[in-house]
């Protein structure tokens, strides 16, 4: 998977695009779209998937989300649809993807698949993978970087704040058995969440994946390290046994491919089920998932905490977006 900096990389703007996304409370939902629209490329349909999810201060957070749903509106018109659907299920939104694309696909004119997973949730991002294994689709996919995650006392969530933890095989036709687990952990900065996806899981070894972002000096990775000082710590006193930490560029993302892969196919020989807990960039919660379902698709799964309510501060501010062909290889 490779990263590049402009849309005019990946797809010609004389072909029409269909886009899927999310509006959300983040000013960066609508990042994407406006560097199509600035670009030249025309969007005939739009299909903006609207959470309802529970944002605490109530006010500011749907004061955002509507301004972002009259700024995509303002972008692409009335070729946008706004479709309310449940934010943590798994197979549901796999549905959807596969109506999406089978609408597209019988049209005449094939147009440019772009999905936008930049404020898509977590455990779509991770069925996108699967609908991708799936179909190996031709997709672009887009990621917008905000100025800034929140900080450490924001985002420090605590106890009480999840209303329960899913554990998801990713492949919808798996029921095989399995002897042990592995983990694959992908930090980011929201350490508790990441806390608890583990214990649920019951992993008795893991890969515990660092981004380290192209600015080794960027906030998000103070906010990271202080996080998931934790996990660190577990680590290095023999809590978490068999636990390796892996530290990895955010845009050179072979060595994470090469470890990923080794421990795919060790878990597929040991019998042995890969249990995802991606709370990091999803762009590489995207690219492992995908890589796990390629290896070992009957026993790879997700562990994912579903939050109480959001912080409208999650995010602030918009500053580039990340254009992405997924079968593209680095």
């Amino acid at each position: 998977m490779m990263f590049h900096d402009s849309p005019l990389r990946l797809m010609d703007p004389g072909k029409p695009i269909v886009w899927i996304g999310a509006v959300s409370f983040e000013a960066r939902c609508v990042g994407a779209v406006r560097q199509l629209i600035d670009k030249g490329y025309r969007i005939d349909r739009a299909v903006a998937f609207d959470y309802p999810t529970t944002l605490l201060p109530r006010a500011d957070g749907e004061l955002n989300r509507e301004f972002n749903r009259r700024e995509l509106r303002g972008l692409i018109g009335d070729a946008l649809e706004l479709r309310v659907i449940h934010p943590y299920r798994y197979a549901e939104f796999v549905g959807e993807l596969f109506r999406i694309w089978n609408e597209v696909s019988s049209e005449g004119e094939s147009p440019t698949l772009v999905v936008d997973i930049t404020c898509l949730t977590k455990i779509h991002t991770i069925a996108l993978a699967y609908w991708f294994y799936s179909t190996q689709g031709r997709v672009v996919l887009a990621y917008s970087q905000p100025d800034l995650y929140g900080n450490p006392s924001r985002n420090t969530w605590g106890h009480g704040k999840w209303t329960s933890t899913l554990l998801v095989r990713l492949s919808l036709d798996s029921t095989e058995p399995y002897s042990s687990t592995s983990a694959i952990a992908i930090l980011g900065h929201e350490g508790d969440r990441l806390r608890l996806a583990l214990n649920e899981a019951e992993a008795n070894e893991g890969l515990v994946v660092k981004i380290i972002p192209q600015d080794p000096a960027s906030r998000l990775l103070q906010v990271s390290n202080i996080q998931n000082a934790w996990l660190f710590v577990e680590i290095e006193n023999g809590i978490r046994q068999n636990f390796s930490l892996l530290s990895v560029n955010s845009r050179a993302l072979d060595a994470l491919e090469e470890s990923v892969s080794s421990l795919a196919r060790v878990a597929k020989e040991k019998n042995s089920r890969v249990v995802l807990c991606p709370f990091g960039p999803k762009p590489v919660a995207f690219n492992v998932a995908h890589m796990c379902l390629t290896i070992y698709p009957e026993n790879t799964w997700l562990s994912y905490p579903i939050p109480q309510s959001y912080d409208p501060e999650y995010s602030s501010g918009y500053k580039y977006t990340l254009w992405i062909d997924p079968a593209e290889q680095s």
